[in-house]
């Protein structure tokens, strides 16, 4: 509590330097994890001036650059906010401008964390434009599980998954994608 305390001061004072704090610290791996860092960027992005707010959704993608960040940062910034305009797009910014192979890896790895999972989050950010042709086959494989058109990864992950799946087609899939 009292650090929610002290970086919640800090947002109102001046939320440009704490974000850029935040950011630099996790950018570079000052720290041992991110789990602080994150924190600090839901206060950041709950408390404090309008354009400190608009600052500190604006590098979400930033910090939370893997989806189990995504999910942590969510779990506590539900804690200071709703589903406002702003987190909207800045989620949704989080799955449309990251490379497309690497949010296909991330959608796979990250399925879920901290009570979130992929399908939530898109129902809620509802992401677009989608600049990829491909988002719409991702994003309905994650919300629905259909996976016709989907990338080579998550073919790969849907079709390990099916309980036919042999050892030596598992073999095979992997000795495939690799």
């Amino acid at each position: 509590f009292e650090n929610f305390e002290v970086v919640q001061r800090m947002a109102a004072a001046d939320s440009k330097t704490l974000v850029d704090t935040i950011v630099e610290i996790s950018v570079q791996g000052r720290a041992p994890r991110v789990q602080p860092a994150l924190f600090a960027l839901a206060v950041a992005v709950s408390h404090g001036t309008v354009e400190g707010k608009r600052y500190a959704l604006e590098r979400i993608p930033v910090v939370a650059r893997t989806g189990s960040h995504l999910f942590t940062f969510l779990k506590y910034a539900q804690q200071f906010r709703g589903w406002g305009s702003g987190l909207t797009r800045s989620v949704s910014a989080w799955y449309t401008e990251k490379d497309f192979d690497a949010l296909s890896y991330q959608m796979v790895k990250y399925r879920s964390r901290d009570g979130w999972t992929h399908r939530d989050v898109l129902r809620k950010a509802n992401p677009s434009p989608k600049p990829h042709p491909q988002h719409d086959p991702l994003f309905r494989w994650a919300t629905s599980g259909d996976a016709t058109g989907v990338p080579g990864l998550v073919e790969t992950f849907t079709r390990l998954q099916d309980p036919v799946c042999t050892a030596r087609l598992a073999v095979a899939l992997i000795g495939a994608w690799m």
